[in-house]
């Protein structure tokens, strides 16, 4: 009976070899908290959605969007500074709408913070007219650092 052990959280790379170790296929993905937006680019005013998987279940956390010019205002559209709380669900993703408006064409950071204010995850997206980036979203996930006691 094969014996599986946990991974810690991080970035993981698999590589297969064959005869004279030449690569056939190769996959990298993440282990732990992941966020991601339905789409990499979007106009002002509209609606990003930004979804999380893989979070501790039924928890308060933070999601900050920080702006190109470096602001942090709140997803509800009244460009209130500050970030959202959201709480997962039982099996730790959440989902949440994100409203542009009057929004900075270049890049937004996305970050979810832990209820200790540490990052856990980040993506990002771009608020651009000609959509020059509309191909996907990708995840982050932050490692943790270990504590003194």
């Amino acid at each position: 009976m094969p014996s599986h052990r946990a991974r810690s959280p991080g970035q993981y790379q698999v590589d297969l070899y064959g005869d004279n170790q030449a690569e056939l296929a190769g996959i990298a993905f993440t282990n732990g908290p992941q966020v991601s937006t339905d789409k990499g680019d979007y106009r002002d005013n509209e609606t990003v959605r930004i979804s999380g998987v893989a979070f501790s279940p039924m928890t308060d956390l933070s999601v900050r969007v920080t702006r190109p010019d470096g602001s942090v205002v709140t997803g509800d559209g009244t460009n209130t500074p500050g970030t959202d709380t959201i709480t997962t669900d039982a099996q730790g993703a959440f989902s949440f709408d994100y409203i542009i408006r009057l929004g900075t064409r270049a890049e937004y950071l996305v970050e979810v913070l832990g209820p200790d204010g540490s990052a856990l995850a980040e993506t990002s997206f771009t608020d651009s007219g000609a959509f020059v980036k509309n191909i996907g979203t990708s995840s982050t996930m932050r490692p943790r650092t270990a504590r003194s006691p």
